[in-house]
């Protein structure tokens, strides 16, 4: 797997990958988590899909599964969540300064004079455009007008979770 990683980074540069990870997985040891953060620090996940275990009855895992480990685990998930949550602001951070192609979705659920939308390489960015404001009376027209269109954006902050960036005047 980790070849396999390595030769798709460089064949292909700014390829984003992500992984999904599961902690307290039944008879998990601090032996096999402390290698879980060895490989996310080794390849660098773009960001990841965490999940804390949880027994799903019929399954071999489940019989395995003690809830006297739960506080254990939670202390593990929120380790692996400070490490991928570093890499990917490390990540999204090289990003800044970059117009980058925005496929838009619509307002930002937060906040509806935000735009919101999805880059290439499924990244979230949130955006403002400088005529929004001659744009705010047109409601749903506009937010129709501009779903389902790639934007140009300037990204010019990056956290974790998502980028924010600027359009200018389409």
């Amino acid at each position: 797997f980790k070849e396999r990683v390595r030769k798709l980074r460089a064949s292909r540069p700014g390829i984003t990958i992500t992984t999904d990870l599961i902690v307290g997985f039944p008879g998990e040891t601090e032996e096999d988590f402390e290698a879980t953060l060895q490989v996310m620090e080794e390849l660098r996940f773009d960001a990841a899909f965490t999940f804390i275990y949880s027994p799903r009855e019929g399954t071999p895992a489940a019989s395995g599964y003690q809830e006297s480990v739960h506080p254990l685990v939670q202390e593990r998930f929120a380790r692996l969540v400070e490490v991928q949550n570093r890499i990917s602001l490390e990540s999204n951070s090289a990003l800044v300064g970059l117009t980058v192609d925005v496929l838009t979705d619509g307002p930002s659920r937060r906040d509806p004079r935000i735009l919101s939308g999805r880059t290439r390489d499924d990244r979230l960015v949130n955006f403002s455009i400088d005529d929004m404001t001659s744009l705010q009376g047109m409601g749903t027209c506009h937010e129709l007008s501009l779903a389902g269109r790639f934007i140009p954006v300037k990204i010019e902050r990056a956290g974790s979770f998502s980028l924010e960036g600027h359009a200018g005047v389409l």
